[in-house]
Order: structure tokens, then sequence, then C-alpha cells
């Protein structure tokens, strides 16, 4: 796992090295083992490593034996020995044992299809000095970040923003359409960034960078939305899930240093937890605490580590130091990403880092097996319209399964579009509140209207009949694209290595080809999950509701921290940039303060897009 980055110009400039030297070194975080740079005419490829797969011979960037192909790469190939024997017995001759060279002989083979082959996390860049073309990929579900800049004279490219940024007068603007998602979900939804003209490489697609400056993209994989079993299969799929996850988590362990596993002590981490226990003895697990018992989930995940009599780890979250804990976060995290929830996931990752050097995430657990709530009101809805359920069962099932607030919650939206509710669900600040919020000098250069982004990413599954599987399909391509951005992030600021085993792609295929109606089974979500690790869990891990990593912001932002974020958020420096009303922000502090209602997810989000500003824009 490392920290790549690189240059390409298309003039006849030089490319100074110290430039290169500088975007490496803003990376070290990402590989504090080792650090390469190789300089070709107007190519430069730079190269921070964490060492976890052949750790005495895999300095990059990497060449063939003739040196006519280099490569930058970050992240890990599972299939890698697989691909190494295929490989030999077409002639290729390996010089390291590490999955990088692998990479090399892999292109060198199939050309740009060499993705198609390759199961595992990953981006990395190749110059193809026979071809004089570059050609960039990331891995099939995003997991690993690639950033990219493209104008007339030079192609930037990097693992984090801030490499890019160190290019010698590179001009930082803000991206408003960037901002705009993120006021509305938290998360952009697309390839924009908080930097103007800086973008994301997609999920699944390749790239090719010519010397004379062309560009062109392609997607190498996507999900087929039909059904490929029914109702009768259960006994059949839940085989194949056992199989295909026990696959993953096997392969997934492959290390030459230290594993542990995030244990929160819900169903997604614990499953991970009781099959990586099975194949790996020393496996360690780390829990986050909170002394607020209604946040505290650390009683299941000590359960659940003497249960498999795993070592577990716990640290308990303070209010201490919390605003300088969200700038080191955004720094780390290059622009502002999802909410407060974050601030745990970044201290238990810094504990993690000083025991293990890879860790197991329980990314896609939810996304896939139909975990959110969000998904099962969704289902809910529909089936009231389809007139399958009548109006009491649909009262009764919500506030038994979330509450009576969350049925004050949902019944407004009960005649909805499915597709509409959706959005409505996740959409945090809502239009009418937008043209409140947003200095009407500034209302033009904000993207207001988002629903579009919505429903044109659901149009590209519109041959599809099962709403919720499209549902689903958005989340992958949008919000967990951003969670992985995240874990990347957060998990690497500490030089630790976060793997995914819900998120082999092989496994994503086949729960996309399981009916909705068999995951939702009798109203539950995770249904799935919760039958795949029957009679191996103990009843209250698998039956309990899910709470995810929670903080008690409610309580910070009444008191703790409410003169910090004041001071921030209604700053003179803040008000002369003038995007927002400050009335507007100051009456919903206030409120946050004094009435029932939490308002803390807004202010967070405004909280964290002036930290942004004053880290990047005015440094």
């Amino acid at each position: 796992m490392c920290g790549i980055c690189g240059i390409v110009h298309f003039n006849d400039k030089p490319i100074n090295v110290e430039i290169v030297s500088k975007m490496t070194d803003v990376m070290k975080h990402r590989g504090p083992d080792d650090r390469g740079i190789y300089l070709f005419d107007k190519i430069a490829f730079g190269h921070r490593r964490l060492s976890i797969i052949g750790l005495s011979t895999g300095h990059q960037p990497m060449s063939n034996e003739d040196d006519s192909i280099w490569i930058t790469y970050n992240g890990e190939l599972y299939n890698y020995l697989e691909l190494k024997d295929e490989l030999k017995s077409k002639g290729h001759i390996f010089k390291t044992d590490c999955d990088t060279e692998v990479i090399i002989h892999l292109y060198e083979e199939y050309g740009c299809d060499c993705v198609n082959r390759m199961n595992g996390i990953f981006a990395f860049c190749i110059w193809d000095n026979r071809l004089k073309q570059i050609f960039l990929a990331r891995d099939h579900l995003g997991v690993k970040p690639l950033y990219y800049y493209l104008d007339n004279t030079k192609f930037l490219f990097s693992s984090e923003i801030k490499a890019i940024l160190e290019y010698d007068g590179f001009n930082i603007l803000p991206n408003y359409k960037a901002i705009s998602a993120y006021i509305s979900f938290l998360y952009e939804t697309g390839n924009e960034t908080f930097f103007e003209n800086i973008l994301k490489l997609s999920a699944a697609h390749y790239a090719v960078v010519t010397l004379d400056g062309r560009m062109s993209i392609k997607k190498y994989w996507d999900l087929n939305l039909e059904n490929r079993f029914s109702n009768k299969d259960e006994n059949k799929i839940i085989e194949r899930f056992r199989d295909l996850f026990e696959d993953s988590v096997k392969l997934q362990l492959m290390s030459e240093v230290p594993v542990g596993s995030f244990l929160s002590g819900g169903l997604d981490s614990s499953t991970i937890v009781y099959f990586a226990s099975k194949h790996y003895k020393e496996l360690q697990t780390f829990t986050i605490g909170s002394r607020e018992r209604e946040y505290d989930e650390s009683y299941y995940a000590k359960m659940l580590a003497e249960n498999l009599n795993v070592k577990n780890h716990t640290i308990y979250q303070k209010p201490v130091d919390i605003i300088n804990t969200i700038k080191e976060m955004i720094w780390h995290l290059d622009e502002p990403l999802h909410g407060p929830a974050t601030i745990p996931f970044y201290i238990i990752s810094k504990k993690a880092s000083e025991n293990v050097k890879v860790i197991f995430s329980g990314d896609g657990g939810d996304e896939q097996w139909l975990g959110y709530p969000r998904y099962l009101v969704a289902w809910l809805n529909l089936l009231l319209k389809k007139k399958k359920l009548n109006i009491f069962e649909y009262i009764n099932l919500i506030k038994n399964r979330f509450g009576f607030y969350s049925l004050l919650s949902y019944l407004p939206r009960m005649n909805m579009k499915t597709e509409d509710f959706y959005f409505d669900a996740i959409n945090l600040f809502k239009e009418k509140e937008k043209w409140n919020l947003i200095s009407p000098e500034f209302i033009h250069r904000f993207d207001i209207n988002v629903k579009k982004r919505i429903d044109d990413m659901f149009s590209e599954k519109k041959e599809a009949d099962d709403i919720i599987k499209k549902i689903m399909y958005l989340e992958l391509k949008s919000y967990l694209i951003s969670i992985l951005h995240l874990t990347d992030k957060l998990t690497m600021a500490h030089s630790l290595e976060a793997r995914v085993p819900f998120l082999d792609y092989r496994l994503v295929e086949f729960s996309f080809s399981i009916p909705t109606t068999l995951k939702l089974k009798n109203f539950n979500t995770k249904y799935l999950i919760r039958k795949l690790v029957e009679g191996l869990l103990p009843e209250k891990i698998i039956n309990r509701k899910k709470m995810g990593f929670t903080v008690p912001a409610k309580l910070w932002f009444r008191n703790e921290l409410i003169s910090d974020i004041r001071d921030i958020i209604l700053s003179q420096k803040a008000k002369n940039r003038a995007y927002f009303q400050y009335k507007y922000i100051e009456d919903m502090i206030m409120k946050q303060r004094y009435s029932i209602r939490d308002y803390s997810s807004k202010i967070w989000a405004l909280l964290c897009i002036e930290i942004w500003h004053n880290l990047f824009l005015d440094k």
C-alpha cells in the first residue's frame, strides 16, 4: 500500500525533480518505508512505499527487463501468485517476489486489458516507452483513490490531491459544484473534487494519455442487475455466499506483516472477524468505545472477541481537542467527507497502526446486502404503492423497527415515488433551505438542483425493473466510493493499509444477482448475512440493531465545541468570503444549543467547508 504521483509535460519544459520530490514527501504517511523517483525526458514518477509483500524487493518505480515499461503502483493484487504462474508459463521471467512486477508483465502480455484479469485493490500508472503513452487504472470498486489534472501543457496524477497542489505555480480554485454536493449529501456523487479541474479517475475505469496531450477514458467493468436466482434458491445462495466470502477473506489475509480488523460488534465486522480468525490465529481487533452508553458498542465487540479468542483493543473517544482532530482529518482527506462519525474512525485507525500494518474494514456490507434503514423503508414504500402492504402494516413495521420519531420523519414521504423518497432521505440541506443558506451573489455558482445527479445515475440502469437494485447500484457508484475514499485516507494517514473483504468484485457480482425479495425476507435487513452466520456468531450480535460509528455530536455542538464552532464558521474571514448568509447560520447554531431538534450534521458540513478553505486556500 503506497502513495503514487507523476508529471507528464506536453511541451519542451523540463521537469523539475524537486517538485516530484515534494509531491512524494507530502504523502510520506502513505509510505514511510521507502521512496523512489523515476525521471525520463517528459515523464516523472514518484512513489512512497508501505511494505506489505516482498518486503526487500519491491522498490518502486519499477521497470521490466529492458526498461521500456515503468510502473508506480498503489494497492494489493490478491491473485498475483496465480497470475505469476500463468505468466511464467508464457515465458515471462521475474526478478522479485512482489505483486508490482506481476502487473508489469501482465501489461506486457495483455496491454490495457490486463485489468480484466486482476482481483485486488489498486491504482497505478504505467509509462510505455514503446507506445509513448501513459496508462492509468483504478480497481473495480474504487477502493484505492487516483486523482488527475490535465491542461494543454501538462498531466498530473496522484493518490492524494495535496501532492498535485505541490506542482510549481498551481492555481488553487474552489469547485462550487462539489461544495454544492457536499452540503446536500456530505459527499460528492461523481468524479469532481473540491478543487476546480482536479478530477477522480472513476472506479472500474482506465485512461490512456499520449504525449500530445490527448486523454481517453474507458470503463472496463460494470454490474449486471438481472436476477440469476429465485427465492427457492436460498440454501444454494447461502452456500455460494459462504464460499465466496471465505475465499475473499483468505485472499486478503495475504501479508508479510501483522493483520488486524476493526470490530464494532455489529454484523459486518463480526462476520469478517469470525472468518478471518479461522485462518489467521494472530488476528487482533480494534474497537472504539464511548462513555455515553447510547453510543457505546464495545460490549458486543468484547463479547465476540472473547467468544473467538482473539485479542481486542478498545479505546474510548473523548471530546478533547476535537477541532484540531477535524483539521488533521480534512488535511488528510484533501476535502470534507461525511459527518462527525469520521472522528472515531480516525482515532481507532491511529490505535490500530500502533499494533498492525494491515486492517480489515466492513465497507460494502450495507450497500450490497441492504443494511441501511432507508433500504427497508424504500421497500415498504414500494410494497405500499403496489398494495402488497396496507397503511397500518406500514406504520407498525416502521415504528417497531426504527422507533416513533423515525415514523414521524418517514410518514410525510409515504406517497413519494421510490426514487424521490431515496433522494429526500439522503438530502441534508433541501433546496428551499439552500436559498436561505447561500448568499444571493453566490447562488448562481452553486448547484442548487442536485437531484438531477440522482436522476441521471438512476437512468444508467434504466433497463432494470428492480428499483431497490437501482438504489444499490447508485450507492455503490457514489456513496460507497466516498466511504472508501474516507477509509483509505484516514487509515493511510497512520500508515495503515485497509482491506475490504465484502468488496471482492466476484462477491459484488454475486450479490447483485440475488432478488431483493430474498435480501429483505420477512422485512429483515441483511437477511442473508444473518443466515450466513447463523449458529456461528452469538444471537445477540446477529439480531441486534444497526449502530455503526456514532458520536455524541449533538451534545458536543451544544456544549464543549459551541464557542470554537462559532469562532470558525462566523469568523470575519468566512464572512469576507460571503458564500453564505451568516445570520441564517447563526440562528441555526442557536437552535442547536437550545431547541430539541438536532442541527449538528448541517453545522458540521459548514464547519468542515470553512476549515477546508483555511487549510488549502488561505494557507
